[in-house]
């Protein structure tokens, strides 16, 4: 199905594109987590070591979590409105599923990152079934520019 919009054309992405662009935005996460918490291992403990860092976080994975989990709600809630890295590399856009000329709101892109955090453990379930952004109220959209 598409849609055409000033200029631009709006279609549903593939489930393939979908998943790509989302792995590459968890492991993009994951590094900018685990850069921080080398840093902040080196900070408090006053030395850089990589192996030792590497013990801390096994030792330490309830920290780790929060801290991963700090990390994906502001990333996915800060970059939502203005798309992803792995969204942009695959030309997705979180659109107001009421307004698809709309980019979606912090708000909505908060919620939708909410849930998708906690469907990680829920093994993605909710995600597979779209319920992140059926709560928030967001569409994903693959755009063409037609200029």
């Amino acid at each position: 199905k598409e849609v055409r919009k000033e200029g631009l054309s709006l279609k549903i992405p593939s489930y393939g594109e979908l998943i790509t662009s989302y792995i590459i935005d968890l492991l993009l996460v994951s590094a900018v987590t685990l850069s921080l918490f080398v840093a902040f291992y080196a900070i408090v403990f006053k030395q850089v070591d990589l192996v030792a860092t590497l013990g801390f976080v096994e030792g330490s994975w309830d920290f780790f979590a929060v801290f991963f989990g700090l990390v994906y709600l502001s990333y996915f809630t800060i970059l939502g409105p203005i798309d992803s890295l792995g969204k942009r590399l695959f030309n997705i856009s979180q659109r107001d599923e009421k307004n698809k000329n709309e980019r979606a709101s912090i708000r909505q892109s908060f919620i939708n990152a909410f849930i998708s955090l906690f469907s990680i453990p829920l093994l993605f379930v909710p995600v597979l079934f779209d319920f992140h952004n059926k709560i928030a109220g967001i569409k994903s959209v693959k755009i063409k520019s037609h200029d």
